[in-house]
């Protein structure tokens, strides 16, 4: 098994969409892989799917705040 990755303008996209569902009965598989733009976004979806915690371990963000600068 291959995997390629393919990075086509939207004009294209269809009619090559089309193609490779074309070849579905050859085995090949089609994964969509959406594009965020939005950086923003993008991190509040990786960290939707995370089970990392960030800032659970702060008891007190002030203080720790404070000590984060006290390092700079």
């Amino acid at each position: 098994m291959h995997t390629l990755k393919l990075n086509v303008p939207d004009d294209a996209y269809q009619h090559i969409v089309f193609l490779l569902k074309s070849l579905n009965n050859c085995g090949v598989q089609i994964i969509e892989i959406k594009k965020v733009t939005d950086i923003k976004e993008s991190i509040k979806e990786l960290l939707l799917e995370s089970d990392i915690k960030p800032f659970s371990a702060i008891d007190d963000p002030v203080k720790w705040q404070e000590d984060q600068r006290k390092e700079w």
